[in-house]
């Protein structure tokens, strides 16, 4: 339930539906709490970051973003570790910017170059834009 969750607060945020992702977060977290389903605690981290990001908490964004690669990163989830770190590098204005700059392109790296998924364009996307 958490990954159906978790997939359709990613897009009403990308929606901009905030209340309604906050809605869906909610019960996902509440789900994760109560039982031992633990397989998407980096995507719910990783959206309350960005959710905490777009009402201008930006710290505590930005930390439960850095919990999100770091959770992934304990369990090998690259593509979880891969959006968490495109978001990062996208919302931290802080010198911690850099450090996920460059974590980014190691995990993107680690992806064949071939492969031409949604999170992987927009994270090329993202380096791309922080090159210039």
């Amino acid at each position: 339930m958490s990954f159906y969750l978790s997939e359709f607060a990613d897009c009403l945020l990308r929606v901009k539906e905030y209340d309604e992702a906050d809605r869906a977060l909610r019960e996902a977290e509440h789900i994760v709490a109560e039982t031992d389903e633990r397989s998407h605690v980096a995507e719910l981290l990783r959206l309350r970051g960005l959710l905490l990001a777009l009402h201008g908490d930006v710290a505590d964004g930005t930390a439960r973003l850095w919990e999100a690669v770091e959770w992934s990163r304990s369990r090998s989830a690259k593509l979880f570790e891969l959006r968490a770190l495109r978001d990062l590098a996208r919302i931290d204005a802080s010198q911690s910017r850099e450090t996920a700059a460059k974590a980014l392109r190691e995990v993107v790296g680690w992806f064949p170059e071939a492969l031409d998924i949604p999170d992987l364009q927009e994270a090329r996307y993202v380096m791309e834009q922080q090159s210039k």
